[in-house]
């Protein structure tokens, strides 16, 4: 099997997910990505390839392609909100709230201290934020071996977050809890059924500089495939 992938991606400041609200931030912003990509995969067999279970065999334009649409209100100098909805092609008749994959509020007391509360990424990778916008990304996909065993892009709970370092050194720990819940297709058959993750606990530990980023990530959660296929 030979698979050929060719992907354009552009950005306008789409990871808000990770940035600080400040007094001189403007009060609205509204901001989006896309990504336009063609994969061709040639089999004796007659596979296809789905970026992961989320997508039921999708077509060669349909595979990687997707339009984000961002916006970002600050409530407060210390409060703010942002939605974020991903159109991708998912599996048939997948709610069209599993399309909103961000709306969180985020509470900063203090700049080192963020509490977030709502729909976010579980941050369990290494590109957790950016993972549907493609120009955030050294490659013209993630790594299949790698996110799409992890079919979940979004999780509705809370996370604690608390920073420090100096100028050559940030560091960041993160603690959450969340559930999820998400539309599936055995690919074999692109059968679609719904599937669970509850209790996911979430503990992550960055450690970044202007060379290099090294994260570690801690996940348990109980999974609940009695109405997938």
């Amino acid at each position: 099997m030979a698979g050929v992938a060719v992907s354009v991606a552009a950005c306008s400041s789409a990871a808000a997910g990770t940035e600080t609200a400040s007094s001189d931030a403007p009060r609205w912003r509204l901001s989006g990505f896309y990504t336009l990509g063609h994969a061709s995969v040639h089999s004796d067999t007659g596979l296809r390839f789905a970026r992961d279970q989320t997508q039921a065999q999708p077509g060669p334009v349909a595979l990687a392609s997707r339009l984000g649409l961002q916006a970002a209100a600050r409530i407060t100098p210390t409060l703010d909100a942002t939605v974020q909805a991903v159109l991708r092609r998912r599996v048939p008749d997948t709610p069209a709230l599993q399309s909103l994959e961000w709306a969180f509020l985020r509470w900063s007391p203090a700049p080192q201290w963020q509490l977030r509360l709502g729909r976010t990424s579980p941050d369990l990778f290494l590109f957790a934020d950016v993972r549907s916008v493609g120009v955030a990304y050294p490659w013209v996909r993630p790594s299949q071996e790698f996110y799409a065993w992890m079919p979940l892009q979004s999780v509705d709970g809370l996370d604690v977050t608390r920073s420090w370092g100096d100028d050559d050194v940030s560091w960041r720990l993160k603690l959450s809890y969340a559930q999820g819940r998400l539309r599936v297709a055995a690919q074999s058959g692109a059968t679609p059924g719904d599937a669970k993750v509850q209790a996911i606990r979430t503990l992550t530990l960055s450690r970044e500089t202007a060379f290099n980023r090294v994260k570690l990530s801690y996940l348990r959660a109980r999974l609940d495939l009695t109405g997938a296929p």
